[in-house]
């Protein structure tokens, strides 16, 4: 026996097998000599007892990398419990969960205009319900964070299992503000109590009110509460065709529940504030209110000191539009209003009007009727505001209407939306293409121009094939990439991706600017349309 070299352990006393030994092989050879029996035994059992070693350090030599692989699956556990995903705090996890939430239930469009039909089916494969599923530390979690549970949509004709499932989301909400998304297109009494006895405890704590109904009597019904809705900040209300309460009349209808919302902040609906009692003070945005007189908007913006967005039309009577005379009307100012939107309204409006705050400016269809530009100008001319993002939509004489709001605010707008059929959009673009980019809006950031034309002339495009103007438009947009960082375009060219146009976009993608097509992004829209 011997120590080893290397480890030190005690080894078998074998001597190597050296060449010599193979030289005296030979020398027996020549010598016609044979070894005697008992060097053959001996080598033999040196072989034997060497393979028996072998055996011995083999099953060594596997429970070695068994060992091995052991502590590298330790390791690597530990590693997991000690990687950065596993120190994220619980407020971070709640944020994420958040996040994967769905959005309420679409009742509008990305124009805002009403869907027709939503998939109101509560399952427990949707999120919040979905991430109970994952892991006892993820049910834990989701479990313990209220604003998960705390948006809901709900339909009066519920099944018991979704009432069920309804019921326990509510409960897991606490006391968290509530968003509440109500559609109900037919008005049955026993559904509507049904729905009432369930929300009755929650208005309290209603932040976030969406209603999708035929009539205002039935708000009020539904909503009714000793309280009001006393935590009320969004409201959002749209009138849906449906069967309407058997005793209501839509002109003499009243909804005054929300009046006990004192601190309302936006109001989004389609019912005209004499159907809607609201509280003005601390409101901050009026939306897609049908108004019926200018003594309504003046009532309005004086009871609405803090109002920054209002955006009205006015009523269609049984005859038609009303239009109602502001002759005599006084001024009307405000001082923080700074986003106005004017839907088939009459330019005299304007002539009414002073809005030094004013940044954002809309007309749309027919916003602008019965107009004359000068009436435009002078109402920017005495606001003394300074725009910064202008819509234009649908809008008749619209290249005299962009040029006076252009040689007032061309040098300050950084936004332009244009909605016109495509014979007016020609101007549009020759306009924009044949003015130096010093003369005509030199700080545009974001251009979106929709042409969708009724027709368009054979071999006439508008943007970046062949055509007239289509050469100088993308010189138009790459000249000013430094600036103009998003474009989106909605025309008929663009509905079919050429490989020009492609080629086209994909340049000013890797410039720096955000191309969209048809509300998609290039690239999303290229992985969806292939």
């Amino acid at each position: 026996m011997h120590s080893c070299t290397h480890c030190g352990n005690i080894c078998p006393s074998i001597y190597p097998y050296t060449d010599a030994q193979d030289a005296e092989i030979f020398n027996r050879l020549r010598r016609n000599t044979f070894p005697s029996p008992t060097d053959a035994a001996r080598l033999k059992s040196e072989i034997t007892f060497l393979e028996g070693e072998i055996k011995d350090l083999s099953s060594l030599l596997d429970t070695l990398e068994h060992e091995k692989q052991q502590r590298e699956r330790a390791k690597e556990i530990r590693q997991s419990l000690l990687s950065p995903i596993r120190r994220i705090p619980l407020e971070i996890w709640a944020e994420i969960f958040l996040y994967a939430i769905p959005e309420p239930l679409p009742f509008l469009d990305f124009k805002g205009n009403l869907i027709s039909e939503v998939d109101s089916d509560i399952t427990t494969m949707d999120s919040p319900w979905l991430l109970t599923h994952v892991s006892s530390y993820w049910r834990k979690l989701a479990i313990s964070i209220p604003a998960l549970w705390a948006t809901v949509s709900l339909t009066p004709d519920l099944i018991p299992p979704q009432e069920s499932l309804m019921r326990l989301q509510l409960d897991r909400s606490q006391d968290f503000p509530l968003h509440l998304q109500l559609r109900i297109e037919e008005y049955d009494s026993e559904d509507i109590s049904r729905l009432r006895t369930l929300l009755f405890p929650l208005f309290h704590r209603c932040s976030t009110l969406e209603l999708a109904t035929p009539s205002a009597a039935i708000i009020e019904n539904l909503c009714c509460h000793p309280a009001g809705l006393p935590s009320l900040r969004t409201l959002t209300i749209r009138r849906v065709s449906g069967v309407q309460p058997d005793n209501s009349k839509t002109h003499d209808e009243n909804v005054s529940v929300f009046m006990k919302s004192l601190h309302l902040r936006a109001v989004n609906a389609d019912f005209s504030l004499v159907e809607l009692s609201l509280p003005l003070t601390t409101l901050r945005s009026l939306v897609r209110v049908p108004l019926a007189t200018f003594e309504q908007i003046q009532g309005i913006v004086n009871a609405a000191p803090e109002l920054e967005h209002l955006d009205f039309s006015f009523v269609e009577m049984g005859s038609g539009l009303s239009i109602p005379r502001c002759e005599g009307l006084p001024m009307i100012t405000h001082n923080k209003l700074r986003r106005l939107r004017l839907s088939t309204t009459p330019s005299e409006i304007l002539s009414c009007l002073k809005l030094p705050a004013l940044r954002h400016l809309a007309l749309e269809e027919g916003g602008f009727m019965n107009g004359r530009m000068e009436t435009l100008f002078d109402f920017l001319r005495r606001s003394g505001c300074v725009l910064d993002d202008l819509t234009i939509m649908h809008t008749q004489d619209i290249f005299p209407l962009l040029r006076a709001v252009l040689e007032y605010s061309s040098h300050s707008l950084t936004r332009l939306a244009i909605i016109v059929p495509w014979v007016t959009a020609q101007d549009i673009y020759r306009l924009l293409t044949m003015t130096p980019e010093s003369e005509l809006v030199p700080n545009l950031q974001k251009l979106s121009i929709q042409d969708w034309p009724d027709h368009v002339p054979t071999g006439m495009t508008t943007f970046f094939g062949p055509g007239p103007n289509s050469l100088s438009f993308y010189e138009m947009v790459w000249s000013r990439r430094s600036r103009l960082n998003f474009v989106s375009l909605f025309s008929r060219e663009i509905h079919v991706l050429t490989p020009d146009l492609e080629a086209h976009v994909s340049r000013l993608q890797d410039s720096g600017i955000t191309v969209e097509l048809f509300g998609f992004s290039f690239f999303t829209r290229r992985r969806i349309f292939p």
